[in-house]
């Protein structure tokens, strides 16, 4: 199914649709297969949203410039350190 259990909640949460999409990445193997194929078992209801969520484009928006700072500081130690 498309849900997994959430100790912290106590029950059961739906798979996130980057979850999903990594699952599907797997399908197939590379060096032998030329496509691969996923199958999606979940509720009827639920059908739809992961349908319309894997067939639609989402734009991908980078965090980077917004954690710049951050992200030169930990080039720079990482330099330092190795």
């Amino acid at each position: 199914g498309t849900q997994i259990y959430d100790a912290k909640r106590g029950s059961f949460v739906d798979l996130g649709i980057l979850d999903v999409m990594q699952i599907f990445g797997r399908a197939g193997r590379p060096q032998f297969d030329k496509f691969g194929e996923g199958t999606i078992i979940t509720a009827h209801d639920k059908l739809s949203h992961y349908l319309t969520l894997l067939t639609q484009q989402n734009p991908i928006e980078s965090q980077f410039l917004d954690r710049l700072a951050d992200n030169l500081n930990a080039e720079v130690r990482a330099l330092m350190l190795g």
